[in-house]
């Protein structure tokens, strides 16, 4: 799950022209009936909708805040070699499904011979293009459909340079179009919406003795308002930069080589490498890096936090990037979680035919449950990837893009007031919005270490400031009840998590089920200090309205 745009890879993996028809319209309902995990939204052997096209193989996916998806894609016509197309799913909800969206072809002289490492929102598609039509090619044009936004030789706007080869483009909401690509002087990442370069091969970065030399990751914020890079200022020598500066770790630069920052409270040690990264709308970046000297090992930091510490009797937990709630997700080989809670395993139950439930003879292939790279999709905030597969009635894997079926619920109300951790507590809630389902967990982060907590509910939202002296302002009002059987003591990495129990919501007598249609409001309170003395804050609030 990830935002960043990455190196050349080899494109495709074997394509399999099995034919699924016969599988795919005899699905045999688990029994008992139960919901899924994962929703298959294409599948390779099958014929895309309202097409002649055959799937036969996926990489490159990219999926949207808006719902939309896309990938590049080896599909195989009735007539016809086979060809490089991307395909996708342009809608917000779902309803167009799969289907060919751009395929290569000659646009006002420029020749398209394949497309690649695409990006979509809002029903424009950008990508690259080669006018090679070689599988492992370097790209020399980029677009946003029929419009071309760079091409080799031309000016990278107003900078004074031209293009070289180009990487990727990177859309996000109002307008704003990321270049990525080689220059005259250098790789650059360049704003095209604003004429700006972002980053160029030559800058200088404060305090760190040589120029940048290389460019190796990008990834931008969901608003694309901030952006987080990891470059290469020499041998062995790679920098993380978080909107041009140098990013500062607890009161040291994130540097490999340099001590730690005294903050983290890692005396001792110093950076090795640097791996996955995602910046939130707010600025802040999350991170996993590997350390040197006293404390050794791999860690994922969020701001001046360690949130996933080393631990060495455990397998590790990598980090695999944030969702659109800003929740941090992490990947076992065989499990995937939401902080530090499983949410799915190598037991993962799929729905073939859309009906919500899980279809029998369908499970993980030769793909685990850690290796698909997961990715924040859709204004239901769930999580979209592509893995292999087992298919009834197939003798080999075949590829999918899945969907998970449980995602972020509900809306803000109100936000919260920053606490001694100078963040303010953010509450998500995961699971599904049914009430008969009976799953959503109440996740809340940037919590101060060593105090307790626990969430509150009512069926109508208000407004008090600073209830009982609290830094912090209620934003529920009625019958609050409390979930004081699960308060929990808030740990290192400043994370409470509520299980809720939908047939029994807490109330200030005895317990309320949620039922289709009702509207209720969570929030966390928790104790805190600060300069002034004891006291307690609130999280910011939710509103989650069930259905059957």
């Amino acid at each position: 799950m990830r935002n960043s745009t990455r190196e050349p890879k080899p494109l495709f993996p074997v394509a399999v022209r099995t034919a699924l028809l016969a599988a795919t319209t005899s699905i045999a309902a688990a029994s008992p009936a139960s919901q899924a995990d994962l929703d298959i939204l294409t599948l390779t052997g099958q014929l895309l909708p309202n097409s002649t096209d055959t799937l036969l193989g996926l990489v490159e996916l990219s999926a949207a805040q808006d719902g939309s998806w896309v990938s590049t894609a080896l599909v195989s016509p009735v007539v016809g070699p086979s060809e490089i197309v991307l395909v996708g799913d342009p809608s917000s909800d779902g309803s167009v499904g799969a289907t060919v969206l751009r395929r290569a072809m000659n646009i006002g002289g420029q020749i398209q011979a394949r497309l690649g490492r695409p990006n979509i929102l809002d029903g424009e598609v950008a990508y690259v293009a080669s006018s090679d039509a070689a599988m492992i090619v370097s790209y020399e044009s980029a677009w946003l459909d029929d419009q071309l936004l760079a091409l080799e030789g031309a000016p990278v706007g107003t900078s004074g340079r031209t293009w070289a080869k180009l990487s990727s483009v990177t859309l996000r909401p109002g307008g704003k179009v990321f270049v990525r690509g080689g220059t005259s002087s250098g790789s650059v990442i360049y704003a095209q919406h604003t004429d700006t370069v972002l980053l160029s091969v030559g800058d200088a970065v404060a305090t760190v003795t040589d120029p940048i030399n290389r460019i190796e990751r990008v990834s931008f914020s969901p608003s694309g308002e901030h952006w987080v890079a990891r470059v290469n200022t020499g041998p062995d020598r790679d920098v993380l930069v978080v909107d041009g500066s140098l990013l500062s770790v607890g009161g040291g630069g994130a540097v490999v080589s340099r001590d730690v920052g005294a903050g983290l409270g890692l005396a001792g040690s110093t950076w090795s490498s640097f791996g996955r990264m995602s910046v939130d709308d707010g600025g802040r970046v999350t991170f996993e890096a590997t350390l040197g000297g006293a404390s050794s090992g791999v860690l994922t930091i969020r701001g001046d936090r360690v949130i996933e510490p080393l631990n060495p009797s455990q397998a590790v937990r990598r980090f695999e990037g944030n969702t659109f709630g800003s929740l941090a997700l992490f990947s076992t080989t065989e499990t995937i979680y939401l902080e530090g809670e499983p949410i799915i395993g190598e037991s993962a139950t799929f729905d073939a035919n859309a009906d919500g439930l899980a279809d029998a003879g369908y499970s993980l292939g030769t793909s685990t449950i850690g290796q698909v790279e997961w990715q924040p999709f859709g204004t239901g905030r769930q999580l979209l990837g592509s893995m292999f597969i087992d298919v009834p009635n197939v003798q080999s894997d075949q590829q999918a893009i899945v969907r998970f079926q449980r995602s972020l619920q509900g809306s803000d109300i109100c936000d919260g007031v920053p606490n001694s951790t100078g963040h303010p507590a953010r509450l998500e809630a995961f699971g599904r919005s049914s009430a008969g389902a009976n799953d959503l967990t109440l996740f809340c982060v940037d919590l101060p270490t060593g105090c307790m907590g626990y969430a509150i509910a009512s069926q109508q939202s208000g407004f008090v400031a600073n209830p009982g002296g609290s830094t912090g302002n209620l934003c529920l009002v009625g019958s609050i009840g409390r979930a004081t059987d699960q308060m929990f003591t808030i740990g290192e990495a400043g994370r409470g998590t509520v299980n809720l129990d939908l047939s029994a919501l807490p109330q200030p007598v005895g317990t309320l089920p949620a039922t289709a249609g009702a509207r209720w409001f969570y929030q966390v309170w928790h104790r805190d200090t600060c300069a002034q003395g004891p006291t307690s804050n609130f999280s910011n609030a939710v509103a989650v309205r069930f259905t059957n």
